[in-house]
């Protein structure tokens, strides 16, 4: 151990071509190996800050969030809330069903569009994105 970080000793037969590079070096150790996964199994999450959304927003997914119906899309973070937007069928028309606002509902479908977010995080640590409305409260 050197500064507090393990040492591990790996070992490599010399190779026996002359013409050896040190790539196939790490590919025998399986370095940067990469994982090919099928497209809806790896998608994007957006997370923003909760001045994107109005207050009662905030209130309606704390409430949404603990409702029996509805906590298994809309998540109580405890810096904020998270909404799984691939969960539930047709997401924008159920949270303009809830009461959530116009404001937040054409934020998340921007984002969809653009992005191809699953979820989207509304945090009280997220950065704010420029040019969408925000809210004091």
């Amino acid at each position: 151990e050197s500064m507090g970080v393990p040492f591990n000793l790996m070992t490599l037969a010399v190779p026996d071509a002359e013409t050896w590079s040190w790539d196939d070096v790490t590919d025998a150790l399986n370095w940067g190996a990469r994982v090919i996964l099928p497209r809806m199994m790896l998608r994007p999450v957006l997370e923003c800050s909760t001045s994107h959304i109005t207050e009662r927003d905030n209130e309606l997914f704390e409430s949404l969030g603990s409702s029996h119906e509805d906590s298994g899309w809309i998540l109580n973070s405890g810096i904020g809330h998270l909404l799984r937007l691939d969960a539930v069928y047709d997401p924008l028309i159920r949270l303009k069903r809830l009461g959530i606002s116009r404001t937040t509902r054409v934020l998340i479908a921007g984002a969809i569009r653009k992005a191809d977010i699953s979820m989207i995080h509304f945090s009280s640590v997220g950065e704010e994105i420029e040019g969408a409305p925000t809210f004091n409260w």
